[in-house]
C-alpha cells in the first residue's frame, strides 16, 4: 500500500519528470487556421443548441455561474450592451459545432429560455426594477423579441494545417482560458479529444486496484494523464518528440474512438493492398493522391474547398482528379474552381454515360447494317451455288447425250450408211 501523502498529486503539482518548459517553448506548432465571424441572433443559436448542431463537450468545467451572474447577462442584451463573443470549432466529420469559448453565456440564456436555473424557476435577480423577477415568458413581447433578436458574435474556425491533428483546438482552450483558474492539460484533452478512449481512461482511473496504487482521485484528472502516458509510450514510442504535450495530444487524437471500426478499415486496407488513413491525416493523404474516389454515407461534405487548397498548394501544380459518387455529395462543389483540381460527380457521369449510350447506339445501328449487308451476300451466294449445280447437272446431261449421239453416228457410219444420210440424222 503506498504512502497516500506522498504518492499522490495535488491539483496543481506537476507529475513526476515534467518539465513544463519541454510544453510552451519546445518545436511551438504553426498553424494554418481558416475561421470566419458569424453574427448569430440568440433564438438561433438555442434552436442549433438545443438540436445538437452546437453542443458543450462532455467534460468542460461545470457551469459555475451564480444567478445573479447569468440575469446579468441576460440584462445586458436586453438593454442592447455588447457582450463577448464565442468561440466554436467546426468538426469537419459532422460539421458541428464545438464550444470552445462561451459555455456560461449560452447556458445561462438556455437555462433562462427553458425557464429553470437548476431546481428554481429562472427568475432575474440583481438587475434594474424594469426586469427585476422577470421570467422569459413574463417579459413583455417587445422585450422578448428584442432578445430573441440580440446578436451573439461567433468565431467559427477549423485546422487546416497540420492535417493530422487538432491540437488547434488544444492550443485555443489552452490559452482562452490561461487568465482564469486555468485547465489542466487533461482536463483540456477531455474536451477536445472526447470519444472511447477518454471514457477508458476515465474508467480505468476508477479501478480499485489503481485506487489503490495511486492514492485518492485527483480532481485535475493527473492521475488519468498517468494512464495515458503509459498507453501513449506502450504504443507510440517511436514517435515521441520532445513535447509530451503535443505527444499526448496526438495519440488521444488519432484514438478517440478505437473499435471494430478500424481492425475493419486496416483488414479491408490489407486485402486491398491498400493503406487506411483516419480522417485525420486526411491533408497528407489529399496532397500525396493523384486520383481520389469519394463515396461515403455521410450528410454533409467530407471534403472542403480550403482542405483541398491545401493540399493543392503541397503539390507543386500537379492536378489531382477527384470523383464523387456520393449521395449527398461528399466533395464540395467549389473544389471544381480550383486550378489543377479535376472534379466529377455523379452528374457529370451521367452525361457521359448518356454520350456513350448515344454512341453504343450509333454503334449497334451500324454493325446492324453491316450485320445485314453479309446475310444478303451470303443469301446470295448460296442461291449462286445452288444455280451451279444444276448448270452442271444440266451439263453433264448434254455432254452424254452428245456423246451418245456421236456413238450411234459413227455406227451407221461404219455400217456403211450413206455420210450424207448420217448427217441428216444428226
Amino acid at each position: 500500500m503506498p504512502d497516500t501523502e506522498s504518492s499522490m498529486l495535488e491539483d496543481d503539482d506537476p507529475i513526476q519528470g515534467e518539465d513544463p518548459s519541454d510544453d510552451d517553448f519546445a518545436n511551438p506548432v504553426r498553424y494554418i487556421i481558416t475561421s470566419y465571424g458569424s453574427d448569430m441572433p440568440v433564438d438561433g443559436l438555442i434552436k442549433r443548441f438545443d438540436r445538437g448542431d452546437i453542443f458543450i463537450p462532455e467534460f468542460q468545467r461545470n457551469f459555475v455561474w451564480k444567478l445573479a451572474q447569468a440575469s446579468r447577462f441576460v440584462e445586458s442584451l436586453l438593454l442592447g450592451l455588447p457582450v463577448p463573443g464565442i468561440f466554436l470549432f467546426k468538426e469537419p466529420e459532422t460539421q458541428k459545432l464545438m464550444v470552445v469559448d462561451g459555455q456560461q453565456r449560452l447556458q445561462s440564456l438556455r437555462k433562462f429560455y427553458e425557464g429553470h436555473f437548476g431546481e428554481r424557476k429562472f427568475k432575474l435577480i440583481g438587475v434594474g426594477a424594469e426586469f427585476e423577477n422577470r421570467t422569459y415568458d413574463g417579459l413583455s413581447a417587445s422585450d422578448r423579441i428584442r432578445l430573441d433578436d440580440s446578436i451573439i458574435h461567433a468565431t467559427i474556425f477549423q485546422q487546416a494545417e497540420p492535417g493530422n491533428d487538432r491540437s488547434s483546438i488544444y492550443s485555443v482552450f489552452e490559452r482562452l482560458n490561461t487568465y482564469g483558474t486555468p485547465l489542466a492539460p487533461q482536463e483540456i484533452r477531455a474536451c477536445v479529444y472526447r470519444g472511447k478512449l477518454d471514457k477508458l481512461l476515465s474508467e480505468l482511473a476508477e479501478d480499485p486496484s489503481w485506487r489503490e496504487l495511486y492514492g485518492k482521485k485527483n480532481s485535475r484528472k493527473k492521475d488519468e494523464e498517468i494512464i495515458l502516458r503509459f498507453f501513449s509510450l506502450y504504443f507510440n514510442l517511436e514517435r515521441y518528440d520532445r513535447s509530451m504535450k503535443q505527444f499526448l495530444n496526438m495519440f488521444m487524437d488519432e484514438n478517440r474512438n478505437p473499435g471494430r471500426e478500424q481492425e475493419d478499415t486496416q483488414e479491408l486496407a490489407c486485402e486491398l493492398q491498400a493503406r487506411a488513413v483516419p480522417v485525420t491525416r486526411l491533408a497528407d493523404a489529399l496532397a500525396d493522391a493523384d486520383i481520389v474516389v469519394s463515396c461515403t454515407d455521410s450528410p454533409l461534405p467530407v471534403l472542403g474547398k480550403g482542405l483541398v487548397e491545401t493540399a493543392l498548394g503541397r503539390r507543386r501544380r500537379r492536378p489531382v482528379y477527384m470523383v464523387d459518387l456520393a449521395v449527398p455529395r461528399d466533395i464540395e462543389p467549389q473544389i471544381a474552381d480550383l486550378p489543377d483540381a479535376y472534379l466529377y460527380s455523379l452528374d457529370d457521369l451521367e452525361a457521359v454515360a448518356a454520350r456513350n449510350l448515344d454512341a453504343r447506339r450509333q454503334a449497334g445501328e451500324e454493325a446492324r447494317a453491316l450485320l445485314e449487308e453479309k446475310v444478303r451476300e451470303y443469301r446470295e451466294r448460296r442461291r449462286g451455288a445452288s444455280a451451279f449445280g444444276l448448270i452442271r447437272a444440266y451439263r453433264g446431261e448434254a455432254e452424254r447425250v452428245r456423246d451418245d449421239t456421236l456413238a450411234q453416228a459413227r455406227a451407221r457410219l461404219a455400217a456403211g450408211r450413206d455420210p450424207e444420210e448420217v448427217l441428216e440424222w444428226l
